[in-house]
């Protein structure tokens, strides 16, 4: 499976992946993201949203490192120890 990044261009027949677009959402999100100018009410919100995109990511996360099982592959990739 290819995976286009959704900063790639698209080719007839080939579409971008769900998971890149929202990682570049996300991103875009962090670049514009201003905590001092938010209310409280707002950066209480806002922290909610980022809660929860954290633990569907980390779902996500957990089912590919079982299907992938070695141990230095899955630490590489996301950037943990080994003893993680």
């Amino acid at each position: 499976m290819q995976v286009r990044h959704a900063d790639e261009g698209v080719e007839a027949g080939e579409g971008v992946d769900p998971l890149a677009q929202a990682i570049a959402l996300v991103e875009k999100a962090n670049a514009d993201l201003e905590p001092e100018l938010l209310r409280l009410p707002q950066a209480r919100a806002r922290l909610e949203l980022y809660a929860r995109a954290r633990r569907v990511v980390d779902f996500g996360v957990a089912a590919l490192a079982r299907r992938v099982e070695d141990a230095a592959e899955v630490s590489r990739a996301t950037g943990t120890s080994l003893g993680q």
